[in-house]
């Protein structure tokens, strides 16, 4: 029942920080991921998308590991 508690507060937490702190870095006229790839790469190059993947392969390789590293101590 607590880790149930846990993993919904957490889901909670990171919906919030994403509901606060997009509105803040668009306030604060930051360029999106696509206008910084299209500056990087150019329009429509495979190297962009490629890049795009292996950042969300790198960011979905770190969660695992934090969940996997959360619930060994939980």
């Amino acid at each position: 029942m607590i880790k149930r508690f846990r993993n919904m507060s957490l889901f909670v937490i990171g919906l919030l920080a994403t509901a606060i702190g997009l509105p803040v870095l668009n306030a604060t006229a930051l360029p999106s991921f696509d206008v910084v790839l299209y500056s990087m790469f150019g329009e429509g190059s495979i190297s962009a998308l490629l890049f795009a993947a292996l950042l969300i392969g790198m960011v979905l390789l770190c969660m695992k590991k934090l969940v996997e590293s959360y619930q060994l101590r939980g």
